[in-house]
């Protein structure tokens, strides 16, 4: 059983881990973090004991929602966990300790009942005010020792809430309650001695239940349905955080950090926004990949990947932060991509892809030197007396070593079987492709020859005709 607890002021965490030694203790929980536990380790319990809030943004109801919807028993005390399981309990979160009872039940209706300031975690979260609830607690251990009337514990609780969280103290309190000095000093020596730690004491009950629960099944997911909202979408692309290096961070932050210092960012940011445009228009049009058809993509995202082994794809998945759930939904994406062009390209029809091809070309400042390429390609062809380019004879080589040869100079690849990828990109079948690289094969001999003979110019000695005709080889990938 791994059980998660998010741990701040309410307990020393040397004295929760005597109750629960197994426990994985994080920082009080704040946006984003339940939603990541339950993502990034899937643990069988959450309980939440702190919490942040005021500067720095509180953990979501929909985030435990979401834990609950997903089989994790999750459990809340103290402070912010009480509070939360109150407004949680119909949905079947736990809660635990007297804290929460006072919520469950309305007595209690404030969020700054169980507030306190502290200091960081380099100090231990140390509390530097007095929770409301722990005076009451304290005031009502009191009252039964016959150390203050019900009058006076009233007023002493009226100016403890009168006061901002941050200022609540034992002494600020008496001050402000107008108590008689004895009952005062009767009550800063109860204080010392007896005073109802309300939080540690629900916060100890909570460790202690979690300790016991053992080999407990994992708890069935809710009878209701878990609607994933707009909201939460957002929080988890950009508020969940992933440990790298030993440390927790976001992917808004990594994102950030990338659109400020990598220069192809806002191009690859257009076009993943462009991914979702495609998938949203196939949906409009009724296109959805089969089962096979992404099994298929996997295959082509894998190879391009250099990804040949389950343990691969689980190192390229740890590396990346992608759960499988998530590697599975960009395989699906892209699936649904290529399923939507190929039906685009038969809507097209005689068209063709011509006009987008080039058109991207132009865009890129490319076009002039592809299209004087392809010129000086015809140009070495030649013509026959009809006018037509005369067809160019290929090597004898096999195909497969006719690819390897064009992909070792040119980086070329097709990202599916090469006649498939002929037909779907206006070549008809695979003769006229080898044909064109054929002809690149010639134009960057040509090239290769020139710039040899311009270096010999210059004092550089030219190399021999069978090296300059070997440049383009390259060495079979």
């Amino acid at each position: 059983m791994t059980t998660t607890v998010f741990l701040g002021p309410s307990l020393p965490l040397d004295r929760a881990r005597e109750i629960l030694p197994d426990g994985d203790f994080r920082p009080p929980a704040r946006q984003g973090d339940i939603y990541s536990v339950v993502v990034n380790e899937r643990p069988d319990a959450i309980g939440i004991i702190d919490g942040v809030f005021l500067d720095v943004l509180s953990t979501w109801h929909k985030e435990i929602l979401f834990a609950l919807s997903e089989g994790i028993a999750v459990y809340g005390a103290a402070s912010m966990g009480a509070l939360r399981a109150a407004e949680c309990a119909r949905y079947g979160m736990i809660g635990v300790g007297r804290i929460y009872q006072w919520y469950a039940s309305g007595e209690l209706e404030r969020d700054d009942e169980v507030a306190v300031s502290h200091s960081t975690a380099e100090f231990g979260y140390r509390p530097l005010s007095e929770p409301l609830v722990t005076i009451r607690a304290t005031l009502a251990a009191a009252e039964q020792r016959g150390l203050l009337t019900t009058g006076e514990s009233a007023a002493m609780i009226d100016a403890a809430a009168a006061l901002h969280f941050p200022q609540r103290s034992w002494q600020s309190v008496l001050a402000a309650s107008g108590v008689a000095p004895a009952t005062a000093t009767r009550i800063q020596h109860f204080v010392r001695t007896s005073r109802v730690d309300q939080k540690a004491l629900d916060a100890r009950e909570l460790l202690t239940v979690l300790a016991n629960r053992g080999d407990a099944p994992v708890t069935p997911p809710p009878e209701w349905d878990f609607e994933h909202t707009h909201y939460l979408s957002a929080l988890a692309q950009r508020d969940r955080w992933v440990v790298r290096d030993g440390t927790a961070i976001s992917f808004d932050t990594i994102a950030r950090y990338v659109s400020a210092n990598d220069p192809r960012a806002g191009e690859r940011a257009d076009r993943g926004l462009l991914r979702l445009v495609t998938n949203w228009a196939a949906a409009q049009f009724g296109i959805a990949p089969t089962e096979r058809e992404c099994t298929a993509e996997q295959v082509r995202i894998c190879d391009r990947l250099g990804l040949h082994t389950a343990e691969d794809l689980d190192t390229y998945r740890a590396a990346n932060d992608l759960s499988e759930d998530e590697f599975a939904e960009i395989v699906r994406t892209d699936a649904t991509e290529r399923k939507l062009l190929d039906w685009l390209r038969a809507c097209r029809y005689k068209l063709g892809s011509t006009a987008p091809l080039l058109g991207e070309y132009r865009r890129s400042g490319e076009y002039p030197q592809w299209a004087d390429d392809a010129v000086l390609a015809q140009q070495l062809t030649g013509t026959g007396s009809d006018g037509l380019p005369l067809p160019v004879a290929l090597p004898i080589d096999s195909v497969d070593r006719q690819l390897r040869r064009h992909r070792a100079a040119t980086g070329w690849c097709s990202d599916t079987a090469v006649h498939k990828w002929a037909k779907a990109h206006d070549f008809g079948h695979l003769e006229p492709l080898l044909m064109e690289m054929e002809k690149g094969r010639r134009v960057r001999r040509l090239r290769n020859a020139a710039a040899a003979a311009a270096r010999n110019v210059d004092g550089f000695p030219l190399p021999s005709t069978a090296a300059a005709g070997a440049m383009d080889h390259g060495a079979p990938c």
